[in-house]
């Protein structure tokens, strides 16, 4: 998806540093390895706008948001990852991130922009209660 409208041409030469050369072009132009695939997620065309939401590999598509920005669309996206227990937001050109940094973990270590976007039940996984194993 993020192909259709930044291409980065897939080329298995090797970067001077090694890696695939799609690798780091990718890296460069979108700030993740892997396009989205449209069929992880949903579009949704609502007015003027386009709600999607997508899953990506290891990290949110930061650089691809700051194309569309500076393209003249408008951007808010929220990310949170369960199991490596971080997320944020790009809104617009600001950023923000959050990660878990042990302790004690309540539905309140979440920041609010998280719970509002996600909705509270999207944590509550994390403190439902196992039962113990025989």
């Amino acid at each position: 998806m993020m192909n259709a409208y930044l291409p980065v041409v897939v080329d298995n030469t090797p970067s001077p540093n090694g890696l695939p050369t799609w690798y780091v072009d990718r890296m460069s132009q979108w700030g993740v390895k892997w396009d989205i695939d449209p069929s992880s997620g949903y579009i949704e065309r609502k007015g003027g706008y386009i709600y999607i939401e997508f899953d990506s590999a290891w990290q949110p598509p930061i650089t691809f948001y700051e194309y569309l920005n500076e393209s003249g669309w408008a951007v808010e996206a929220y990310y949170f990852e369960c199991g490596m227990v971080f997320g944020g937001y790009y809104i617009d050109g600001t950023a923000d991130s959050w990660s878990y940094q042990g302790g004690i973990l309540s539905l309140d270590c979440f920041p609010t922009y998280l719970r509002k976007s996600f909705g509270d039940e999207a944590f509550n996984w994390f403190f439902e209660d196992d039962e113990p194993e025989d």
